[in-house]
């Protein structure tokens, strides 16, 4: 079992002689050995401040702590620790005081002897040191421990025996759930329980944080977050203490008589039910708006990327989550022989698509000659990109992201967001753009959508779209299949039979992926699309031609 390295006694002090410590007293701007204290710091920095050091290294030792040394610069005076073969920065003196630098030298010493690297102990327990105080830099140092292969471990990882702190509980929690939640939902998941305001938690034991605790981190919650996203981190915080509860309740410190407690948490929320549900025809009008754009650039020559225009042609000719479809390469097409010659088959895997149900399933789209044949031409014209992206962006490195199509139907609505800014030379990167919070106004401007009569929609509404078209058809399920829903999901209860028989009679593949089932939706889908776009295009040729482009790419 690992054991937590002790400290050595108190080194010997060597007293100083007389007349080198006191109030008045003078020390030369020479290297020296004395008793360092509070007055003779203060006189370092009146040297430093005063520019003596100017060109000049002094180095002042001190007797009381072995190691400790007090340097002096041109622009600053630092504690040391000084050791035969390696020198280490502690800190500056205006960091902390000369009881505090003897204190981290001290036990970097012995954690030195105990066989552990002094200087990651010293990053450590300094970041402590300055962002908070001496009581909460001891309080770390009585949880950091060496393990047998002296590494440094804490203060999350409890030595054995220890009751787990919120960040090792946590730990343990998404290592045996982050294997579940796939690529794109598991990152989303861990940010979420690391967010910032769990922080005055972190270090506390699990046993220790009650109601009180929680209620300020969900106060933290609901004013950094917006409410849909506060309502996810407590319910995950929920989640979480279930587990332990049930799996771990030993090392978190429950026993039989403790209460869940954490189930009387909740943040008010409802979310509101999304009715939005975009026409045909207004879809195809945006994809004119779109291409005409893309085709000429305003005035800054800056205009919408072919790769963007191929994955807003691929959002509307499949309905699928933008998450996994954006990030959609050509290894993820194949051919099918149950489906007519030209067709393809798109492809992800379990880990690619957003769990249903707790559980997430590998997808298959068949997709129709005209419309692979689109998505071709604009992947071509974007370069192809590195990785073989079905939708490269611009640098050709990395696939159009979710943000960036998203950005570009609020820009065509006139949308663009406004953040603040620090003033200069105040603030983290020096006048740059403060993340958007839910605070940030949004700007108003030009409307290119409601100018050709386009109410603005999503990428996710196309989904309500494709299955409103294919309820009508009364084939509900079909359009359940093609947008990865489960079964059921349709509200038209009047279904083909051919449907419903075809389900339960295909080949083990076709029955779990219902690829030529799923053909039949998507032609219909598709040709109602092409039928449209045609259609649209010679009735809004003049009112496209006399936009002005750079309206809606700017910004």
């Amino acid at each position: 079992m690992a054991q937590p390295f002790t400290f050595p006694s108190p080194v010997k002090i060597r007293l100083p002689s007389a007349g080198n410590e006191g109030p008045k007293v003078q020390v030369a701007l020479a290297n020296a050995k004395l008793v360092l204290t509070n007055d003779i710091v203060a006189q370092a920095n009146r040297y430093v401040q005063s520019g003596a050091t100017a060109g000049k290294i002094v180095e002042w030792r001190d007797v009381k702590q072995t190691g400790l040394v007090l340097r002096l610069q041109a622009k600053s005076a630092v504690w040391l620790l000084r050791r035969r073969t390696n020198t280490y920065t502690v800190g500056r003196t205006t960091d902390f005081s000369i009881f505090y630098a003897r204190w981290l030298v001290g036990h970097a010493l012995a954690m030195a002897e105990a066989g552990g690297d002094p200087r990651e102990y010293i990053d450590r327990v300094r970041k402590v040191l300055i962002d908070t105080d001496g009581e909460a830099a001891m309080a770390l140092n009585e949880k950091l421990w060496l393990d047998e292969n002296n590494r440094l471990i804490g203060p999350e990882v409890p030595i054995d025996d220890e009751q787990w702190t919120w960040s090792f509980l946590r730990q343990k929690f998404l290592e045996e759930k982050m294997p579940d939640l796939g690529r794109a939902w598991g990152p989303q998941f861990r940010k979420i329980l690391e967010h910032q305001a769990f922080g005055s938690i972190e270090r506390l034991p699990v046993s220790k944080v009650g109601l009180k605790e929680l209620n300020s981190v969900k106060r933290n919650l609901s004013r950094q977050l917006p409410k849909s996203q506060a309502t996810r981190a407590m319910n995950q915080t929920k989640a979480m203490l279930n587990w332990a509860y049930s799996e771990h309740p030993a090392e978190v410190g429950f026993d039989e008589y403790t209460p869940p407690w954490w189930l009387r948490l909740n943040i008010k929320y409802e979310q509101k039910q999304r009715l939005r549900t975009p026409e045909i025809t207004e879809l195809v009008r945006t994809l004119l708006l779109a291409e005409h754009l893309h085709a000429n650039p305003g005035k800054s020559g800056r205009s919408i990327g072919a790769g963007t225009i191929g994955a807003l042609w691929a959002v509307i000719l499949t309905g699928q989550r933008i998450g996994p479809l954006l990030k959609t390469t050509t290894k993820h097409i194949y051919s099918h022989d149950g489906l007519p010659e030209g067709w393809k088959v798109l492809n992800w895997t379990a880990k690619e698509m957003k769990p249903a149900r707790g559980e997430a399933l590998p997808h298959s789209l068949p997709i129709p000659p005209q419309a692979h044949d689109i998505l071709s031409r604009f992947r071509v014209e974007a370069g192809g990109g590195r990785a073989g992206w079905l939708f490269p962006s611009a640098t050709g490195s990395t696939c159009v992201s979710n943000a960036g199509l998203e950005a570009l139907l609020r820009r065509l609505d006139g949308i663009r967001y406004k953040t603040t800014r620090h003033p200069k030379g105040e603030g983290p990167g020096r006048g740059r753009a403060k993340p958007r919070t839910p605070d940030s106004t949004r700007q108003a401007g030009r409307s290119l959508l409601k100018e050709l009569g386009i109410e603005y929609w999503t990428p996710h509404d196309v989904r309500r779209s494709l299955q409103s078209f294919l309820d009508d058809k009364e084939l509900g399920g079909i359009g359940s299949a093609i947008l990865a829903h489960r079964e059921g999901r349709s509200k038209n209860k009047k279904e083909n039979e051919e449907e419903r028989t075809q389900t339960t009679t295909m080949i083990h593949y076709s029955r779990g992926q219902k690829v030529v089932l799923k053909s039949k939706g998507m032609k219909l889908w598709t040709d109602a699309i092409f039928e449209a776009y045609a259609a649209e295009k010679a009735k809004f040729c003049f009112g496209l031609c006399s936009l002005s482009p750079s309206t809606a790419i700017s910004g």
